[in-house]
């Protein structure tokens, strides 16, 4: 139950701390992507050809 809760806790300050980075840049949604590795080898793939 601790490790559940640890993991709860960094997820919303990381949630917490994404929202200040928004509103102070004023990123828009648009402007946000969600990333991985396989994501972004597909999209490097692409860009290349």
């Amino acid at each position: 139950m601790v490790l559940e809760e640890a993991i709860a806790t960094a997820i919303a300050d990381l949630e917490s701390q994404l929202r200040e980075v928004v509103i102070k840049y004023n990123i828009t949604l648009e402007n946000i992507y969600n990333f991985n590795k396989k994501g972004f080898l597909i999209r490097l793939r692409y860009t290349i050809k």
